[in-house]
C-alpha cells in the first residue's frame, strides 16, 4: 500500500472507536470509493479517514461530501445495531424454514 503524506488530501474523519467500529467504517468508504481515495488509519483512541476526492472540491462540495460520508457511516452503524438486535428472530425464521416440522399449528380444515 502506498500511503500519500496527509498533506495531499482534501479530508480528514476522525471516530472514536466506541462509537463506531472500524468494519462499518470500511463498509462506508467502499461504498463511497468512486468519489476519490481513502486512507484509513487506526490508533488505540480514534480511528482517523483521509480522503483525496478525483476532482477539485470547492467548500461546498467538500461540506456535501463530508454531510454525505458521516450520513454513510451513521447508516452502516445502524444497520449493524439492527442486525445484531434481530439475529435471533432471523435465525428463528430460518429454522423454521428448512426444518421440516412447524412452529406454527395449520388449522386447514377446522372451523
Amino acid at each position: 500500500m502506498i500511503l500519500l503524506d496527509v498533506t495531499e488530501y482534501d479530508l480528514r474523519f476522525v471516530f472514536q472507536p466506541a462509537i463506531f467500529s472500524l468494519n462499518n467504517i470500511k463498509k462506508a468508504v467502499y461504498k463511497l470509493c468512486n468519489f476519490g481515495v481513502f486512507e484509513i488509519r487506526e490508533t488505540e483512541v480514534e480511528i482517523i479517514v483521509y480522503f483525496k476526492s478525483v476532482e477539485a472540491l470547492s467548500s461546498d462540495s467538500s461540506r456535501g461530501f463530508e454531510t454525505r460520508f458521516h450520513a454513510e457511516v451513521i447508516d452502516q452503524n445502524l444497520r449493524e445495531i439492527v442486525r445484531r438486535e434481530t439475529e435471533n428472530v432471523r435465525l428463528l425464521i430460518l429454522a423454521n424454514a428448512f426444518s421440516k416440522t412447524s412452529l406454527v399449528e395449520n388449522n386447514e380444515g377446522t372451523q
